[in-house]
């Protein structure tokens, strides 16, 4: 039996433990919740009135930027008087040179659940979050675009300047053309905050139940793995077999035998006894990670005789 994952035809995932299957081909662990700390605290009050198809881009000057380094950002966004519903966010540094408002490369996409947009309510507020590097020298620049509706603002004297224009140019790095701005008034983003990249999860992941024409007596797994973190097999991430549909399972020994140009790890386990199991015609695997290591399984080959 040879699985990739592409889809999840063979992989028990509605019973799994911390699976995240984001990506095709891929189960990884998910992470655990980050532990922010605030980079930006605007107290918006003042409404900006109706807004329509425009994008906004607030510029936060590095001074004003409580936390820096590496991690997961969270920007928290603010419904007007009217709520307003939200296109896409996104999140960067600014050009050293030119607009202000200019990204000094592409930005980085902030979702909300999954999701690029969101409706917010009258006073309602909202999460994007994604990983990102906030540096301590650099400007930043949260962009976003407002469908319809209304935010509320902060001025004179905010930490961040908006500037707005009509059309969809939240991700835009030279963004050229007219941007109205007023210098100190920071509209719709309540609050930025920071945290380090939270650990992984400990994963267990298990195959459904095969069929076996006979009952196994030995089982073996070929598997792929990416060690995101560093990892050692069978201590921070362990293969089990079963032959009566899980009911008992059997750990397998792993030899790490090399690495792919690709960056993958290829596993191996030992010809594993299964003799001591209660007879059964259903093999199954079962992965785990441990230590609360990231390490992702791409492939799995698993053989029964």
């Amino acid at each position: 039996m040879t699985d990739s994952f592409n889809a999840l035809t063979t992989c028990c995932a509605a019973v799994a433990v911390n699976l995240d299957t984001s990506t095709a081909g891929v189960l990884r662990p998910t992470l655990g919740m980050p532990s922010y700390t605030t980079a930006v605290d605007l107290l918006l009050s003042s409404d900006t009135g109706a807004l329509e198809s425009t994008t906004e881009r607030v510029v936060f000057a590095a001074a004003s930027i409580l936390s820096t380094g590496p991690g997961v950002v969270g920007v928290t966004l603010k419904g007007g008087t009217s709520g307003v519903t939200i296109a896409r966010v996104f999140i960067g540094h600014a050009a050293a040179s030119g607009d202000a408002y200019d990204f000094e490369a592409a930005p980085m996409q902030l979702f909300k659940d999954g999701a690029a947009g969101g409706v917010l309510s009258a006073g309602g507020t909202g999460l994007w979050t994604g990983s990102f590097t906030v540096e301590p020298s650099k400007n930043l620049i949260v962009a976003y675009e407002v469908t319809t509706g209304s935010v509320p603002f902060q001025g004179p004297g905010a930490a961040g300047t908006s500037y707005t224009k009509a059309g969809a140019e939240a991700d835009v790095v030279d963004a050229g053309g007219t941007w109205g701005s007023t210098a100190g008034y920071a509209h719709g983003v309540d609050l930025i905050q920071r945290a380090p990249t939270p650990a992984a999860n400990n994963l267990t992941v298990a195959s459904t139940s095969f069929t076996a024409a006979s009952v196994p007596t030995t089982m073996k797994a070929l598997i792929q793995v990416r060690e995101v973190d560093a990892a050692v097999a069978g201590t921070d991430y362990t293969m089990e077999c079963s032959r009566n549909g899980g009911t008992t399972w059997t750990a397998m020994a792993l030899t790490e035998k090399f690495s792919t140009p690709g960056g993958l790890r290829v596993v191996e386990s030992s010809d594993t006894d299964v003799t001591g199991q209660p007879s059964g015609t259903a093999p199954r695997w079962r992965f785990k990670t441990l230590n609360n290591k990231m390490v992702e399984l791409h492939d799995v080959y698993f053989y029964w005789n």
